[in-house]
């Protein structure tokens, strides 16, 4: 099929030069073939070479063989798509437990000291502190002895929202 664009593409190129080339030479001894060849090119003008088509269709009769069919033969029948898989929960992580903890952030400016619980936890920032699940007071006091107090909902295994303290 290849072959037989190439040949066709060269014929539609080379055809013109190769008939006047005849004509010329006087390689026919007819009069009527070099007069044939002279008026084709008078009405095709100046020699240049004839751009071929960039592709020719499947079907075109110059693309295949006489004895090939000239219609593409149907495509194979995809596989059917696999089945579904039921999900694997194996690979999925396991709910926090209860009694995992969870996480708190908290700065403030200036620096404070922060208690949880009455527990003192450090001075800010603290970033990710651990702290067990449920309702915790916090309360964050300078060193002029000035104090904020609020509440803060601690869930196992995640980060509750970071606190900022403006004073």
């Amino acid at each position: 099929m290849a072959f037989g664009a190439a040949a066709l593409a060269a014929l539609v190129v080379w055809g013109p030069r190769l008939l006047v080339s005849f004509a010329a030479r006087g390689a026919s001894s007819s009069a009527g073939a070099a007069g044939i060849a002279r008026g084709q090119l008078a009405d095709a003008g100046p020699l240049a070479p004839a751009k071929a088509p960039a592709t020719l269709p499947a079907t075109h009769p110059a693309t295949q063989p006489a004895s090939a069919p000239t219609t593409r033969p149907a495509p194979a029948p995809r596989p059917p798509a696999p089945a579904p898989r039921p999900p694997n929960h194996a690979h999925r992580p396991a709910p926090p437990s209860p009694t995992q903890p969870g996480f708190f952030t908290i700065d403030s400016k200036p620096y404070a000291t922060i208690f949880v619980d009455g527990k003192k936890v450090g001075e800010t920032p603290l970033f990710r502190i651990k702290l067990a699940p449920g309702r915790r007071r916090v309360m964050a006091v300078l060193g002029s002895g000035k104090s904020q107090t609020f509440t803060v909902t601690i869930v196992p295994g995640r980060q509750a929202p970071p606190r900022r303290l403006q004073w």
